[in-house]
């Protein structure tokens, strides 16, 4: 009888204690790279500063990036002309200059007084390196002016003066083909489209500095 109490006795803590030990059980650990705070593999926004470089600029608009050089003007001299009759696209126009070290824009607002400055200059022993022509003028029209500018230089006597026409740039809103076509039969070097682009206006004075053969080609 009294072993059959012990028996019961011992049964009975058994239980207790396979009870116990399962109600202390730890669960197993979570794998850390389950964590639900973990944010390393989501895409990073990281902010961009508004310049990396003294020569690099941003458009506010879209974001893109471009490289021009603010000293353009101290190693590349331009004499520039700009024929533009609307004063708001004149002044966006030279703010631009500005940008690159352009400060003295000679500016007129149609093409006889363009015609007028450059044979001004020629009598003076010197030329503008540059002609940036609109071509819907009052008085006269780019295209004219172009002709008139060829036509001059074509007819001069070879004894007047040794310098050289400038190069002419359209600015123009068609950018049709008939138009650019028409421009550079003209004799027209180039041709930009408005609004102005500011890296296509600071290649265009790259490349007539590269034609004029004035200080360092270099970006």
């Amino acid at each position: 009888m009294a072993q059959t109490t012990t028996a019961r006795r011992a049964a009975r803590n058994h239980n207790r204690i396979t009870i116990r030990a399962r109600a202390i059980q730890v669960p197993p650990p979570v794998p850390t790279t389950a964590s639900p705070h973990k944010v390393a593999s989501l895409p990073r926004c990281n902010k961009v500063p508004a310049t990396t470089a003294p020569e690099i600029a941003s458009t506010a608009e879209s974001g893109a990036k471009f490289a021009w050089d603010r000293t353009l003007a101290d190693r590349l001299p331009l004499k520039i002309l700009l024929a533009e009759d609307d004063l708001l696209n004149a002044k966006i126009a030279k703010s631009m200059f500005g940008k690159f070290g352009y400060r003295a824009i000679t500016h007129v607002v149609n093409g006889v007084e363009a015609l007028e400055q450059i044979t001004r200059a020629d009598s003076e022993g010197w030329m503008f390196d540059v002609l940036f022509c609109d071509m819907f003028m009052p008085l006269m029209d780019g295209y004219t002016t172009a002709t008139k500018v060829r036509e001059y230089f074509a007819t001069r006597p070879p004894s007047s003066s040794s310098t050289v026409p400038p190069r002419i740039i359209a600015l123009t809103a068609n950018a049709s083909v008939e138009d650019r076509g028409k421009c550079l039969a003209l004799g027209m070097c180039a041709y930009m489209t408005k609004p102005l682009s500011i890296q296509e206006l600071y290649d265009a004075l790259l490349q007539t500095g590269q034609a004029r053969g004035l200080g360092y080609q270099g970006r």
